[in-house]
């Protein structure tokens, strides 16, 4: 059955996980490895050959394999190449399962630091926004106080302008101006 664990060395599963040795027995019933739970002995009364494999990825074994063959007959050298590559194969597939489950686990972690990033970012920003407006207020109310102040020196409002102050004040209202716009 999936899942089942044996510690290193026992059974025949403890023992091809430690060895890394292909294990044939041609009687499941007979072989002294055998640790059958109750519900597996009548399914090893049924089979003659059993082969097992370790599945290993990177040299490290992650399981063990294990295939009977019905009465009657046994593994030959060539079943034992077959189940043999057939555990290659499946070690190849479960280190790159492994390994698509390390990349989306660090995209994961990386899409929350990058999520964070761009609250930070948006924080920032509407910071400088918000600061901009009131640089911008206070700058659009000075100015226009600038302005009048300069109108009101050209129209004489607090008397007299002399001539040579009127260049000055027109030079004053068009930079002014051209700062309004902008």
């Amino acid at each position: 059955p999936l899942g089942v664990r044996h510690r290193p060395g026992d059974g025949i599963t403890g023992h091809v996980a430690v060895s890394r040795e292909v294990y044939v027995t041609e009687s499941a019933t007979r072989d002294p490895r055998v640790r059958a739970r109750a519900d597996e002995a009548a399914y090893l009364d049924r089979a003659r050959s059993h082969i097992s494999v370790r599945i290993c990825s990177q040299e490290n074994v992650v399981g063990v394999m294990h295939i009977a063959l019905d009465e009657g007959r046994s593994f030959n050298p060539d079943n034992v190449r077959l189940v043999t590559t057939v555990a290659d194969i499946a070690a190849n597939a479960l280190h790159r399962a492994m390994v698509v489950e390390g990349l989306e686990a660090e995209v994961a972690a990386r899409m929350v630091e990058l999520r964070a990033a761009n609250a930070k970012v948006l924080r920032t920003a509407r910071s400088k926004d918000a600061f901009l407006e009131t640089v911008s207020r206070k700058l659009h109310t000075s100015l226009n106080a600038i302005l009048r102040l300069s109108e009101a020196l050209q129209e004489e409002a607090y008397g007299p302008c002399p001539k040579r102050q009127l260049k000055p004040l027109h030079t004053i209202d068009r930079n002014v101006q051209g700062l309004l716009e902008m």
